[in-house]
């Protein structure tokens, strides 16, 4: 599990220091159309296994395939790499990693209230992620939470924020393409979102180092 998240911390910084630019990807999807959705699917599920923002992805579903269309494709990616994130959380993270959340307050409540809650836990965090939605994917994998419910709601769910994402991105799509401004404002509120999860996924370590010193 640490060797993964260190891989994912890199894989943030490296994609956005290596320009993970929409105007590339939309040149590819042009000269691959064919392939486009799969190809569109892969990339945000991707992104989302290794919380990358998806701001941008989501944009760029309503640009390329319209609202509707899109939408629902970015609705889907999101959900497949959501299924990924709790697969691996919960196959990877065992009893032992259950049992080290346990120690800490904060998360303890957190797991306790998504275990009692179920599905509602689900839809509020897709309808209003107040924390960025890769490491609360993990999270929800080290839960007791039942599969099932947490696939269908994560899907359901994660439909009107992605309808309205593909919305804007296909109403404000001349403005978007000419203007790379918008691109540089965008690329800032991903990187914010990047040192969020990194900062979540440090919050056991902080707490360790503080419990310790309480001792």
């Amino acid at each position: 599990m640490p060797l993964f998240f260190i891989i994912v911390i890199v894989t943030q910084f490296y994609c956005y220091q290596y320009h993970y630019d929409i105007k590339i990807i939309l040149h590819f999807l042009d000269n691959h159309t064919l392939i486009a959705p799969l190809f569109f699917i892969f990339l945000y599920g991707i992104a989302v296994l290794f919380m990358l923002p998806t701001l941008s992805l989501n944009l760029l579903a309503g640009i390329y395939f319209g609202p509707w269309v899109g939408g629902g494709l970015a609705a889907f990616a999101n959900t497949l790499g959501a299924l990924f994130a709790f697969l691996f959380a919960r196959k990877q993270g065992g009893e032992y990693s259950v049992t080290r959340v346990s120690r800490y307050p904060f998360l303890f409540s957190l797991k306790e209230t998504v275990e009692k809650e179920g599905w509602k836990a689900v839809a509020f965090a897709r309808l209003f992620p107040c924390l960025p939605t890769g490491p609360v994917n993990f999270i929800f994998g080290l839960t007791k939470i039942n599969f099932y419910s947490y696939i269908f709601s994560s899907f359901l769910f994660f439909l009107p924020p992605s309808f309205m994402f593909s919305m804007l991105g296909h109403f404000m799509q001349a403005w978007v393409l000419k203007g790379d401004h918008v691109w540089h404002f965008m690329k800032t509120i991903d990187v914010c979102f990047i040192v969020l999860s990194v900062l979540i996924l440090l919050v056991p370590v902080f707490l360790k180092q503080n419990q310790r010193v309480g001792a």
